[in-house]
């Protein structure tokens, strides 16, 4: 959810729009020049479109808003609406060199009215009431067979069969396209570090959290689903507690993608006073610290100390923090543990033999890290890309013949 790339949306709308137009004038012979520039805006629009759909570093920041009654302000449901206007319009040229009377016409379209009711009636039973979406399926439902109907009217015409092929792939995005938008998605759900959540027929499991620098955390999460697993590594960019940048993760070809939301950070008894007496040892972490006694030395002010016996991986030390005694009050210092770090008394109480310990901040092994991310399918994202396929070849075969023409002349 980069902000540079929230011009993507526009860009396309006006590719796709622009495609519509020169395939719609094209229809006329007299334009007929129009209908290759047409073909060829509308195979880009519908790549770079699939390009956000697949891609999750591409995702628009206004997907993730969404109103309560579950529609969303993703601009590319109006990519793949304007997508299937422009493979509709793809169809007219063919449509009308065919010259067919009325009720031929109608029957031209009824597959694509039958196929178009079908794909709605289904995309609706399945909870896809939102009008946009219902709108989109349906459309390229039209479009498809549709296209295949006019493919076998007009297969011997030049220049049909491969404009028929770039109405179909085009239609098949625009019906996955639409589906891949809406389909199921958890919103804002709450996971711990080395927690799991069941949800959508998965199981997202946060293995852990690295933190490599203090502007970025990236998570590690595996979904388990029936028989696979995918590993994924969103990132959250920008200072923790404030605003961040979401960067998502998914597979480029098929499966749910994870869009992180935020991180909260919580260490252990960070910056709190740690009571030690003498009679037990202080664990921290992978360190022990054990209270040897304390000591008053006088000088040009009174300094009372506590040694402490260090114990870390890399060996044992005595450190020595205390106070000074003031006529204002007391002054504490801190002193360095090698291994550890600084460790500084909050307090002295000597008639007891404790003394009350600040620590250094605790490692990332002492922090407790819960992630807000949003799981959302992509049901029909691999249809999709067959869809960009075919329209990809039939707007190769479509230049052939016209290469073939042109030396011809």
């Amino acid at each position: 959810m980069k902000p540079t790339i929230e011009w993507l949306a526009p860009a396309i709308w006006v590719l796709l729009a622009l495609a519509a137009l020169a395939l719609l004038a094209g229809a006329d012979e007299k334009r007929r020049n129009l209908r290759g520039p047409g073909s060829l805006l509308l195979l880009i629009g519908s790549l770079a479109l699939l390009a956000t759909l697949a891609v999750p570093a591409l995702l628009p920041a206004r997907s993730a808003l969404v109103h309560p009654g579950g529609s969303s302000d993703d601009p590319r449901a109006l990519s793949v609406l304007l997508a299937g206007i422009a493979g509709l319009a793809a169809l007219i040229p063919t449509l009308r060199s065919l010259r067919l009377p009325l009720l031929a016409g109608v029957g031209a379209a009824l597959p694509g009215l039958a196929l178009a009711g079908l794909l709605g009636a289904v995309a609706y039973f399945e909870g896809l009431h939102l009008p946009l979406g219902f709108v989109g399926i349906a459309l390229g439902g039209f479009v498809i067979a549709t296209a295949i109907s006019l493919a076998f009217r007009a297969a011997r015409r030049p220049g049909a069969p491969a404009a028929m092929l770039l109405a179909l792939g085009v239609g098949v995005f625009v019906a996955a396209g639409m589906l891949s938008l809406h389909g199921a998605r958890t919103g804002a759900m709450s996971v711990a570090e080395g927690a799991a959540v069941d949800t959508l027929g998965r199981r997202l499991y946060l293995a852990r959290v690295d933190a490599p620098s203090p502007t970025l955390r990236v998570l590690h999460v595996v979904l388990f689903g029936k028989q696979d697993s995918l590993q994924l590594r969103p990132q959250l960019r920008g200072a923790t507690g404030s605003e961040v940048l979401s960067v998502a993760d998914a597979g480029l070809f098929s499966g749910p993608i994870v869009v992180p939301i935020q991180l909260e950070e919580h260490r252990a008894r960070a910056h709190e006073v740690q009571w030690l007496d003498r009679t037990k040892p202080l664990r921290a972490g992978s360190t022990s610290i054990a209270l040897v006694g304390f000591r008053f030395v006088k000088g040009d002010s009174i300094r009372m100390y506590a040694d402490l016996d260090v114990t870390t991986p890399a060996g044992r030390q005595t450190v020595s923090p205390g106070v000074f005694a003031t006529q204002h009050g007391e002054v504490p210092f801190a002193a360095e543990a090698g291994g550890f770090g600084p460790i500084a008394v909050a307090g002295i109480d000597a008639d007891h033999g404790r003394v009350g310990l600040i620590l250094p901040q605790l490692s990332d092994g002492n922090v407790t890290r819960i992630a807000t991310v949003d799981l959302r399918l992509r049901p029909a994202l691999p249809f999709a890309w067959a869809g960009a396929a075919l329209a990809l070849l039939g707007f190769v075969l479509g230049i052939v013949p016209a290469g073939r023409m042109a030396r011809r002349a």
